[in-house]
């Protein structure tokens, strides 16, 4: 559900959604988030950069920074993640 309203959003939510996604799925895997935070931090990151970048990324290197970018917030809301679960 998630990936189909990353698409359907469109601009930069895919690239957002999987940014975020495998940083979650590495802090389940490393035991510091529960399942179910896979798809809170996933959820939280697309609400986040939704109104950041509407439009896709224009090649490469702006993929790649708007990726960074998500990385460092998804790492940055893993505390307040698990504070509140």
């Amino acid at each position: 559900a998630l990936a189909r309203a990353a698409l359907a959003e469109g601009g930069a939510a895919p690239t957002v959604m999987n940014a975020a996604n495998e940083i979650a799925v590495a802090a389940f895997i490393a035991g510091a988030i529960p399942f179910y935070g896979i798809a809170e931090l996933v959820e939280r990151a697309i609400a986040h950069f939704s109104g950041l970048h509407r439009t896709a990324p224009d090649g490469v290197e702006e993929a790649l920074a708007i990726d960074a970018e998500v990385r460092a917030w998804s790492t940055a809301a893993l505390p307040r993640l698990r504070a509140a679960g």
